[in-house]
């Protein structure tokens, strides 16, 4: 998921900023990613809390934001193409094509933000689901590594001419990294799928509430936070305030 995660750290605000997006408006692109962490994970966790699809409660949401993940890098990376297409030649100008561009590319870009949060909280749920309790921190401890050695070796990529000495990739770094990370993140994503066993939930414990419930349920669980666990939230909360904008904006004032 990392390599997939670097092409918008690395890559998003400058590229974004190529296309003619004004500096002020890449802000409300980069709100898709606490938008989305503060929606997406809590209704993919209830969600998958009581699915009861053959598959088991985690992979069917992991292999559906997998494939999105997909979806929206392809997006992000032939933002042009698709503009082009979308405009054909029936005397449409270049300046409708140019704003076709920046739509793919923030479309994209909000697409790979949801479907990122949707992965990483079937991942998360899965390595509680999965590993016995008295493994718990081991798995968790190579989780985050794994998390650190992917973040290294996507930047890495990013430092190498992927066009010049691999042209099968594309014809630009941005085309050639989207296709690594996709071809890591999906052989990863099927890898973890074929390989986890997980236990099928009875349907007579996953069909008793309305669809909506669960939305519910997470509204009124914001009322109920005990104190110690609201306490360190607050600090999380202040701590990306401040992380957050620099992890878009540094490789564009560098």
């Amino acid at each position: 998921l990392q390599p997939a995660g670097t092409v918008e750290f690395a890559y998003g605000s400058p590229y974004l900023l190529s296309l003619g997006l004004p500096t002020y408006l890449t802000a409300l692109v980069w709100l898709a990613g606490p938008l989305s962490g503060l929606l997406i994970q809590p209704i993919i966790g209830i969600y998958s809390d009581i699915c009861t699809s053959p598959l088991g409660r985690r992979r069917p949401f992991l292999l559906g934001g997998g494939a999105i993940v997909v979806v929206s890098i392809v997006m992000i990376a032939y933002s042009k193409e698709f503009a082009v297409a979308l405009a054909g030649n029936g005397g449409k100008t270049l300046e409708i094509t140019h704003d076709l561009t920046i739509v793919v590319a923030v479309v994209g870009f909000y697409l790979l933000d949801f479907s990122i949060n949707a992965v990483q909280a079937s991942c998360r749920s899965l390595i509680v689901d999965v590993a016995p309790m008295g493994q718990q921190s081991v798995a968790n401890g190579w989780a985050g590594t794994m998390i650190g050695v992917g973040n290294v070796l996507g930047f890495f990529m990013g430092y190498i001419d992927l066009p010049t000495l691999f042209p099968l990739l594309g014809s630009t770094q941005l085309k050639a990294l989207c296709t690594v990370a996709i071809l890591v993140f999906s052989s990863t994503v099927i890898t973890t799928c074929i390989a986890t066993r997980e236990s099928r939930l009875p349907l007579s414990n996953g069909t008793r509430k309305a669809w909506y419930a669960p939305l519910w349920e997470i509204a009124a669980a914001f009322r109920r936070i005990p104190r110690p666990v609201q306490t360190v939230c607050n600090v999380q909360g202040i701590a990306w305030l401040g992380w957050f904008p620099y992890l878009f904006y540094a490789t564009a004032w560098i």
